[in-house]
């Protein structure tokens, strides 16, 4: 026999943020969108009220309240009635769900006032049907603390003993919640259902941590639910294999189903043993690959390093070649000789004596993107009017001279396609 669950919570202003989860303007994540449908509104709301907030204020306007109402007062009272999933299911299943629904509203009703309950409404779209019931804590008669001043003789005046007042607090006092629960019990019996256990020390929750708690056991049966239909499909493989395996036996025999059976695992074994090779094979590449970054990085350093000692060297000959121009163009003069084979002694001789010689001319011009080549030239240092060294070949400077090569190249291509 399950328990039935009443809980009670306090709602402060018109309670707005629950409004929201009642009425689904808002689907949480536990709820199934498949049974919304099956929600009841089991309150009817008066003329142009709307929703259950509405209904909070205008049970508090129209009840004839004689003090003004606090801003931090409680108005409304948030009741959650329901059992464990499974006597909730079972109720579903024997079709008593909307009768359960009845008798707990007839509760609510005879307990609190009919006009007190403004909101009720069935959630069956949950893992757990069960109802959020709204009632205003509307009481008559005098305050608890006011009664206890008259039996004390402190108090000097006469009240009202029929006054209308919104006192969550005489609703809610510790005896008074101990008979609801006895009471809600002794309606739910009929469907299966008993009181809690008397005098119990269980904490009691808000609506808040209530609710948290169905959505924490929600997820784990959900999880649980995975992992046992993960089971069932490993079960119905191994039995496909069964079933295979039997056939297979009365077709081929014991010993060749045997045979094929160790083929197999010979091959799963191997086939584990490439897996594994592979893997090995990749963290010796991924080691490589470490090694490999980290001899670039190296370089790059070094490269680094003998970049900076050209700009040193740059900036070396760009100040000879500020101050000692035509040390510098002999140098140039130098480097081009040699390529064409002359000796340091020989160019030595050609500068100071400016003696032509006879030989290959060679000379790269970055002008044509090419080297010029002529046999039996003669070639000379000659010196400026400003007394700087120039090479000539053949009476022309070098440049000139790579210009009338240029020329006789194209004009020998010209007569070649004519």
């Amino acid at each position: 026999m399950g328990y039935a669950v009443l809980h009670i919570d306090k709602a402060r202003s018109n309670d707005s943020g629950n409004t929201a989860h009642i009425a689904r303007t808002y689907t949480p994540s536990n709820v199934d969108s498949s049974r919304t449908h099956l929600n009841w509104e089991l309150v009817q709301f008066p003329a142009n009220v709307t929703n259950r907030s509405e209904a909070i204020e205008h049970r508090i306007a129209t009840a004839g309240i004689y003090r003004k109402v606090a801003k931090n007062q409680v108005k409304a009272l948030r009741f959650i009635l329901s059992s464990s999933p499974e006597d909730m299911a079972r109720i579903e299943q024997e079709g008593r769900l909307y009768e359960w629904c009845d008798d707990s509203m007839d509760w609510l009703r005879d307990t609190f006032g009919a006009d007190n309950v403004v909101a009720a409404t069935l959630h069956a779209d949950e893992e757990t049907p069960h109802i959020h019931a709204t009632v205003v804590p509307i009481v008559t008669g005098e305050r608890r603390k006011a009664k206890e001043e008259a039996e004390n003789g402190k108090r000097k005046y006469k009240t009202k003993k029929n006054k209308v007042r919104l006192c969550a607090d005489d609703v809610l006092t510790p005896k008074k919640l101990e008979q609801y629960q006895t009471d809600y019990a002794k309606r739910m019996q009929r469907f299966g259902l008993e009181r809690g256990v008397h005098g119990s020390v269980a904490k009691h929750r808000t609506t808040m941590e209530y609710y948290k708690e169905i959505l924490k056991s929600t997820k784990k049966k959900k999880v649980q639910e995975a992992e046992l239909t993960a089971k069932i499909k490993e079960l119905e493989k191994q039995a496909g294999k069964l079933r295979m395996k039997g056939t297979l036996y009365s077709l081929f025999g014991n010993s060749e189903l045997d045979k094929a059976e160790q083929r197999i695992a010979d091959l799963e074994q191997e086939a584990e043993r490439q897996r594994y090779l592979s893997e090995k094979e990749k963290a010796e590449i991924r080691k490589e690959v470490v090694l490999l970054q980290d001899t670039i990085k190296g370089r790059d350093k070094a490269i680094a390093e003998l970049k900076e000692t050209v700009q040193v060297y740059e900036k070396e000959r760009n100040w000879i070649k500020r101050f000692f121009n035509g040390f510098y163009q002999l140098l140039n003069i130098r480097l081009m000789l040699r390529k064409m084979g002359f000796s340091d002694d020989r160019i030595a001789e050609m500068y100071r004596t400016e003696t032509p010689q006879r030989g290959t001319a060679k000379a790269y011009s970055g002008l044509y993107k090419r080297e010029f080549t002529e046999e039996d030239s003669e070639i000379r240092i000659i010196k400026d009017e400003k007394k700087r060294p120039l090479l000539t070949i053949n009476g022309l400077p070098i440049t000139d001279w790579c210009e009338q090569k240029w020329k006789q190249l194209i004009n020998r291509n010209r007569s070649q396609r004519l």
